[in-house]
């Protein structure tokens, strides 16, 4: 792999930009729409069947035909296929001019991904970001490291736990040959992959949490909470796996994310505590305490560690549970002293400056 280029992209119904990985697929039907009515424009009556139950047609290299529909897509096709859409959706132009540059990187036109770099609105939305990332790229294969390094380590600047930025300065520089820097990148790159599914757009991780957790709301990042949806979907267990993949979202470079994610952490917690309560009211002191332990797993503090064990003194806890208290004493010492040694440097500090 000599470097990663970023996903398609399109504007869905909400208007707001939605990763692709599966546009080329999507979007397959009109293209051979297009190429029907181009080719019976031009008198040629080879195009049979262009949308057959079967257009398994692959992209991999110039030409391929589908033997289903007899259907022959070529690079061409598609390329021309982007200028006529872009030059027909004016709202759209730069997204499908977008669009059209990452299938030139991806297929390795490079002349063509060159010429239509300089056509899209470097402002146009979310997708033009990745911009200075394809320019990079471009240097690289035309080996021009010096200015491809400068500008990776400009967008790494930016944004530092970016994934294509990361992973595609270190192939550059292996690709460089220097190999000490290559590998602290790459290394990084793995870490932050390893922390978002393997995912290098987050915008798709994220929206895969969406689909799998759908019990903390119609979306993790910008959805409201739902409790009704909870009650409905989700087993309570499941809020401190949810949970726990938020958190994973702490590594992102876009702090709006981070801060949504956070927010929907702590509504899990207040809603587990809330449900908690009630229990210890109808003197459910067990079942009660269950959801506390989610509570805390959820977000541990100290407040919630002196909550379980104030509610284990209302039942007769098994031999489990009494081993579970006595580390919970243990962590609660250990969180009590840590906060005491922190108030008291915070209070050194604040005298020696007065």
């Amino acid at each position: 792999m000599e470097y990663v280029v970023p996903e398609y992209f399109i504007v869905n119904k909400n208007n707001s930009y939605e990763c692709r990985p599966d546009y080329l697929n999507e979007i397959k039907p009109s293209v051979i729409s297009y190429l029907k009515f181009r080719r019976r424009e031009s008198g040629d009556s080879s195009l049979k069947n262009p949308l057959g139950e079967n257009n398994n047609i692959s992209l991999n290299t110039g030409e391929q035909t589908d033997t289903d529909s007899g259907v022959t897509l070529t690079h061409q096709d598609y390329l021309e296929y982007f200028n006529k859409t872009s030059l027909g959706n004016t709202d759209r132009t730069s997204l499908l001019l977008y669009n059209k540059l990452i299938y030139c990187m991806k297929h390795k036109l490079f002349d063509e991904a060159s010429a239509t770099l300089p056509m899209i609105k470097p402002d146009f939305g979310y997708p033009a970001k990745y911009l200075d990332l394809c320019h990079a790229i471009i240097g690289s294969v035309n080996n021009n490291y010096a200015n491809a390094e400068n500008t990776l380590n400009t967008l790494i600047g930016k944004e530092e736990y970016n994934r294509y930025y990361i992973v595609n300065m270190g192939l550059l520089q292996r690709k460089n040959k220097k190999i000490m820097s290559a590998v602290k990148y790459l290394i990084m790159g793995y870490e932050l992959l390893s922390s978002s599914n393997w995912r290098y757009e987050l915008k798709l991780y994220i929206a895969e949490l969406n689909e799998k957790f759908i019990a903390i709301g119609p979306g993790i990042v910008k959805g409201a909470y739902s409790i009704s949806t909870i009650k409905k979907q989700k087993t309570q267990k499941s809020f401190v796996e949810s949970a726990a993949l938020m958190k994973k979202t702490y590594t992102s470079d876009d702090e709006y994310i981070i801060a949504q994610a956070k927010k929907q952490i702590n509504r899990i917690y207040d809603y587990l505590c809330t449900e908690a309560e009630a229990l210890f009211a109808a003197n459910k002191f067990r079942q009660a305490n269950e959801l506390y332990l989610m509570a805390y797993q959820v977000d541990k503090n100290i407040t919630i560690i002196r909550k379980i064990l104030s509610v284990f003194d209302y039942y007769t806890p098994d031999q489990k549970e009494l081993e579970l208290r006595a580390g919970l004493r243990r962590e609660l010492t250990e969180m009590e002293n840590e906060f005491r040694n922190t108030s008291n440097l915070r209070k050194t500090k604040s005298a020696k400056k007065t």
